[in-house]
């Protein structure tokens, strides 16, 4: 994979940490996914929410933020402290499948509006939003490589070879093309450690 970059000119300040002055112009690079390449030649760009569904499956996550809507009005920060994938494979109707395990440990860093992290009830709510949340992204890094790329881009044909190595010689010719159509299912468990400095919102502090 590789990591993509966009230069831009915009309108910014010279003392912002990601401005590269070039050419004595100041100019702002900027993250825009990764390139996945077949071999020596590149197939495709995954974008910022297929990136990161690529590295959570390919437990290339340390540590990290994500955000998630609880509703219109509530929206979570998370603190990813360290996330751990798995991937096991096994035979779906005599054909092989695949199976991602993803185990998330995170903190609560900010929510804006009216949310009381610190009742027992909601922080089940908030593990289940960031599970739901990762899910998707790793579910849009799927779609884009089975669908568009038409490239196994996490490597579990190489998962497939060193369990079933046999199965894999009647594979491996056209691999890419048996890909796409490859079951693969995702779970996602997440678990909240800490909450940080939050407390209960003012409103409801004057209520008890």
């Amino acid at each position: 994979m590789l990591t993509g970059i966009e230069i831009s000119q915009d309108e910014i300040s010279p003392k912002s940490t990601d401005i590269l002055k070039q050419s004595g112009e100041y100019k702002k690079l900027k993250y825009t996914g990764l390139g996945a390449f077949n071999k020596d030649k590149i197939v495709g760009w995954l974008d910022e929410d297929e990136s990161k569904g690529y590295n959570y499956i390919t437990d290339n996550v340390k540590n990290t933020v994500e955000y998630a809507d609880y509703d219109s009005k509530v929206k979570i920060t998370y603190e990813i402290i360290n996330a751990k994938s798995r991937t096991k494979v096994y035979f779906l109707e005599n054909k092989p499948a695949i199976e991602v395990k993803i185990k998330i440990k995170c903190n609560i860093g900010i929510v804006e509006g009216e949310f009381d992290v610190s009742a027992e009830e909601n922080k089940q709510v908030l593990n289940k939003l960031l599970a739901s949340k990762v899910k998707l992204l790793c579910e849009k890094a799927l779609n884009k490589a089975q669908k568009e790329l038409k490239n196994d881009i996490f490597g579990f044909g190489e998962a497939i070879h060193r369990k079933y190595p046999k199965t894999w010689e009647k594979l491996k010719d056209d691999w890419n093309d048996k890909f796409t159509d490859l079951p693969v299912n995702i779970t996602v468990e997440a678990e909240t450690k800490q909450l940080g400095q939050i407390t209960k919102p003012l409103f409801m502090k004057e209520k008890e």
